[in-house]
């Protein structure tokens, strides 16, 4: 899974990164919960051992 954190806000930063091979995009500031939910999409990733 690949998905960018970032700080720029504009939608063509998300529409280019989803381009590029983004599986997903999120802006600064970061909801914890969401940022959760976003890496246990796959499974076995980052955020189980977080839970």
């Amino acid at each position: 899974m690949d998905a960018v954190l970032t700080a720029r806000t504009d939608s063509s930063d998300e529409v280019g990164a989803l381009g590029a091979g983004a599986d997903d995009h999120a802006t600064e500031p970061f909801d914890m919960g969401e940022l959760r939910a976003l890496l246990r999409r796959k499974p076995g990733g980052p955020a189980s051992r977080w839970s």
